[in-house]
């Protein structure tokens, strides 16, 4: 059995694949990472977290941030507020591959749901760059928000 009419099929398959691979190397995903976080949270303060990110197709300016609240509180909120999923768009900066970011929650009608006990609460975060790639998620630790008399 000849192998040569194979070979040319082969070498196509293999160009292919090294195609495919090469460009999805160039569209790996950003990632995001917390350097700082305010923790507990007080009445005179809100939630500011900085994170730190990367993202080899430096195209995460003008993508969009996600931040998502879970309540650990046995009891419900009273009066809960507000959406727990909030997204905002990034600000358009570009080619930068590395930097970091700050992310501001005030105290009041978010943070803190009930006048009669702390609130505890974990954030999920993620970000999506302009061309659609996200991030993986990533949590929060546990972040009290104090009840104050």
């Amino acid at each position: 059995m000849k192998l040569e009419p194979f070979l040319i099929p082969v070498l196509l398959i293999v160009a292919a694949i090294t195609i495919v691979a090469c460009s999805k190397s160039s569209g790996s995903k950003p990632k995001i990472s917390i350097e700082t976080l305010t923790n507990p949270i007080d009445s005179f303060g809100g939630l500011d977290v900085k994170f730190k990110f990367t993202d080899n197709s430096g195209k995460l300016g003008g993508g969009t941030f996600t931040s998502i609240r879970i309540r650990l509180n046995q009891k419900p909120a009273n009066n809960p507020s507000g959406s727990d999923t909030l997204t905002g768009p990034i600000p358009a900066f570009s080619g930068y591959k590395t930097g970091e970011f700050d992310y501001n929650i005030p105290f009041s009608g978010y943070l803190h749901q009930d006048n009669t006990q702390n609130d505890t609460l974990i954030f999920k975060f993620v970000a999506v760059n302009s061309d659609g790639i996200s991030s993986d998620t990533l949590s929060s630790p546990t972040i009290v928000s104090l009840f104050h008399h």
